[in-house]
C-alpha cells in the first residue's frame, strides 16, 4: 500500500471507523474494556470502560496520571517484545496491551481489560483507594460489578487479540478486497453474540472467502474417529462437482487423509500452486486431478471435540497463493474455530445448567451456585428456608446485598476466594450467633469448571452439609 511508512499514521493504514467497530465488537463479545493508542500516545475509541475505573479516575487526578503512565509503559514493552504485555493499573484492575506493527514499524497499540483475576480483596482495595484519598465504601458497589476471569483466560484473550492485530495489520497493507476482508473478520467477531446460527455464520464466511480469493470452492472437513466428513462445502461454479460423486468411498477417504497428513507435517497450514508440485505418489496425484483440482490451500482449525480443516480450492486455473492470503486464512480459521467452539460450548452449557438446576433442587441439603462475581445464579428451597430469606429468592444478588451480618459476608467471600485460588473443593467449618444462639455450620464448596477443564472456572457450587446448635 505504501513504500515509505515514515510519515504514515495509524489512521492512514487502518480506517478509524473500522477500529471503532472492531473494538466495539470485541468489547461486547469478551466483556472487556478497550482503547486504541497511536504511536504518538494519543488515545481514541474508548469503549466499555467500567464504572469503577471511570469513577476513580474522575475523583483522583493522580490515579488517572498513574494509569496513563502504566498504559504507555506497557505499550512500549509490548513493542519491544512484539508480544502482549499484561499489567495491573493504578486502580488495581488487570489489562493487557498488544502492538500494531506493519513491516516492523509501530503504528499504535490496543489496550484491553479493566477486569479482575480473582474476587476483589476488600483490604487491598481499601488501602489502594486510601492512597489516592478515596473511601472504599464509596466505590464498593462499582467494584463488585467488575468482571472476574482467570489469569489463564486473560492470557488466552491477549494472545488472540495479538493475533487479530497482527493479521489486521497485514490486511491493511492490501488494497484489493480490503473492505471485504475487514467486513468478514468483523462478522466473525460478532458471531460471539448470544443470538446467532453457527451454520449461517460458516456459510457466509466460506462464500466471502471464495469471492475475496477468487476461487471456486471453500470447505470445512471434520474427522471423527479418523473418518472424514465434509461438514460445509461452498461452491460458486457449476463445474465444481461433488467429491463424493466423483470418488469411491476408499478414494474419498484417501483424499482427505492426505490433507490431514500434510497439515500435521507442516505444523498447521499448507498450500500448493500446482497439483504437480505435491510431494505424493503419482496415483494420489491422479486422484486429485480426478476431482478437477488445480491449486489449493488448507489450514488446521483449533476446534474442540473434532479435528477440522478448512480447504480452499481452485479448479479453473492454477493459483499463486500469497503470504497475505495465508495470514488472512489463518485468522479466519482461528475465528471460525472460536465461533464453532462457542456454539458447541453454549449447547453443552445449556445441558449442564439444566442438570445443575435439577441436581440442586433435588439435593437433600441446602445448596447454591454463584458466578465469579459472587452473584447467586441458583439456590434451592432448603437453602432459602435455612437462611430465612423472606423474598424467596437470592438470584442475581451478592452476599453484601443479602446478609446484614458483616461476619457472614466476610466468611462467604473468603471461602469463595479460597476456592478460586486453589481451584479445588474445600470443606469449611463456621460458628456464628443468631438471636443469642450459637450455631455450627459445615460447608462444602467446589469450583464448576468449563467442560471439565481445570483452567477455566465458570462458577462456585456450595452446600451446607450440616448445621447444628
Amino acid at each position: 500500500m505504501y513504500n515509505d511508512y515514515e510519515n504514515i499514521k495509524l489512521g492512514d493504514v487502518i480506517n478509524r471507523k473500522f477500529i471503532n467497530d472492531l473494538l466495539g465488537t470485541f468489547s461486547k463479545s469478551a466483556g472487556l474494556a478497550s482503547v486504541c493508542m497511536d504511536s504518538e500516545k494519543n488515545f481514541t475509541n474508548e469503549i466499555g470502560f467500567t464504572d469503577f475505573y471511570n469513577k476513580v479516575l474522575r475523583n483522583s487526578p493522580e490515579c488517572a496520571r498513574q494509569c496513563l503512565e502504566s498504559r504507555i509503559k506497557s505499550g512500549e514493552e509490548s513493542v519491544e517484545t512484539g508480544e502482549p504485555c499484561i499489567f495491573e493499573c493504578a486502580c488495581g484492575l488487570k489489562n493487557f496491551t498488544v502492538p500494531i506493527l506493519i513491516d516492523n514499524k509501530h503504528f499504535g497499540s490496543i489496550v484491553c481489560g479493566q477486569v479482575l483475576t480473582e474476587a476483589p480483596d476488600k483490604e487491598k482495595f481499601t488501602n489502594l483507594l486510601n492512597n489516592f484519598g478515596l473511601d472504599y465504601n464509596d466505590y464498593e458497589e462499582e467494584l463488585s460489578k467488575v468482571k472476574v476471569i482467570t489469569e489463564e483466560r486473560l492470557q488466552e484473550i491477549a494472545n488472540y487479540i495479538h493475533e487479530v492485530a497482527t493479521t489486521f495489520s497485514s490486511v491493511s497493507t492490501i488494497n484489493s478486497q480490503k473492505e471485504k476482508q475487514q467486513k468478514l473478520l468483523l462478522t466473525l467477531l460478532r458471531a460471539t453474540d448470544i443470538n446467532y446460527n453457527i451454520d449461517d455464520i460458516v456459510k457466509i464466511a466460506l462464500k466471502d472467502i471464495t469471492e475475496i480469493f477468487k476461487i471456486e470452492r471453500a470447505m470445512i472437513v471434520s474427522y471423527q474417529d479418523d473418518v472424514p466428513t465434509i461438514e460445509y462445502d461452498y461452491r460458486n461454479a457449476d463445474e465444481v462437482e461433488d467429491i463424493k460423486a466423483l470418488c469411491t468411498q476408499e478414494e474419498y477417504r484417501k483424499v482427505f487423509d492426505i490433507w490431514k497428513l500434510f497439515l500435521y507435517q507442516s505444523g498447521g497450514d499448507v498450500h500448493f500452486n500446482d497439483i504437480d508440485d505435491i510431494n505424493v505418489d503419482n496415483a494420489t496425484k491422479e486422484l486429485y486431478k480426478k476431482t478437477g483440482l488445480k491449486s489449493a490451500m488448507a489450514y488446521l482449525m483449533r476446534t474442540e471435540g473434532k479435528l477440522r480443516i478448512v480447504i480452499l480450492a481452485k479448479y479453473k486455473e492454477k493459483h499463486v497463493w500469497t503470504k497475505q492470503q495465508n495470514i488472512f486464512l489463518k485468522l479466519v480459521s482461528e475465528q471460525l474455530s472460536v465461533a464453532i467452539n462457542q456454539a458447541e460450548l453454549k449447547n453443552r452449557i445449556k445441558r449442564v445448567k439444566a442438570l445443575q438446576v435439577s441436581l440442586i433442587k433435588s439435593l437433600p441439603f441446602p445448596a447454591w451456585i454463584k458466578d465469579l462475581n459472587g452473584r447467586y445464579i441458583e439456590a434451592n428451597k432448603l437453602f432459602l428456608k435455612l437462611e430465612n430469606i423472606k423474598n424467596n429468592s437470592v438470584i442475581g444478588f451478592t452476599d453484601d446485598e443479602i446478609w446484614n451480618d458483616e461476619d457472614t459476608i466476610k466468611h462467604y467471600k473468603e471461602y469463595d476466594k479460597q476456592v478460586l485460588g486453589i481451584k479445588e473443593p474445600i470443606n469449611v467449618e463456621r460458628q456464628f450467633i443468631i438471636n443469642g444462639q450459637k450455631y455450627f455450620d459445615r460447608i462444602y464448596l467446589a469450583p464448576v469448571f468449563a467442560d471439565n477443564k481445570k483452567d477455566e472456572i465458570l462458577a462456585i457450587f456450595g452446600v451446607v452439609v450440616e448445621r447444628k446448635i
